[in-house]
């Protein structure tokens, strides 16, 4: 659901530069995931996984800001 969101809102003015770090991160966090299955959950990777999650909760933050922002105004 985040792809399609980042996809779509990567078109937007206001919104192209979050939503292309938005998919560069779901990118990075898909495989930090990979590899914590793969080397059974090493301590650095599970917790750059944790910071990759805070990473896009504050992505997602801004684009939910600037979106409401942007309505407000209209």
């Amino acid at each position: 659901m985040l792809f399609s969101v980042a996809w779509l809102a990567r078109r937007r003015q206001g919104l192209a530069g979050p939503a292309k770090l938005l998919l560069a991160l779901l990118v990075v966090q898909w495989v930090l995931g990979l590899s914590n299955v793969a080397f059974s959950l090493p301590l650095p990777v599970a917790v750059a996984h944790n910071g990759g999650a805070a990473a896009l909760l504050t992505v997602i933050v801004v684009l939910l800001f600037r979106v409401t922002a942007a309505n407000r105004v209209r």
